[in-house]
């Protein structure tokens, strides 16, 4: 019986956090505002890598961290904007969003 009550706990407990790991990734809530010879506005950015025209200046107006890079592919990490901050760079071309 013990046994058994262990392999019931086991299975409950393996589909929780298959069920959890599975779980959709959400979006951003709130602006990202980037300025550079124009200003940008991600309203709501999805997480991942967001290939962005060329800014220097970030607003992470968002209730994520968002990580900046020199490159269109957010391979050439710069700095980590946390919510509710600004920040300046010399030169941004990508933002990676986390969730």
């Amino acid at each position: 019986m013990r046994l058994l009550t262990r392999c019931a706990i086991a299975a409950v407990t393996a589909s929780a956090a298959l069920a959890v790991s599975t779980a959709p990734v959400a979006a951003a809530t709130g602006p990202l505002i980037l300025q550079g010879d124009r200003t940008t506005v991600l309203w709501h950015p999805s997480p991942g890598c967001q290939r962005t025209p060329p800014f220097s200046k970030v607003t992470n107006d968002t209730d994520s961290l968002v990580a900046v890079y020199t490159d269109t592919g957010c391979a050439r990490f710069v700095a980590v904007v946390r919510p509710g901050s600004t920040i300046t760079v010399a030169s941004g071309q990508s933002v990676w969003v986390w969730s």
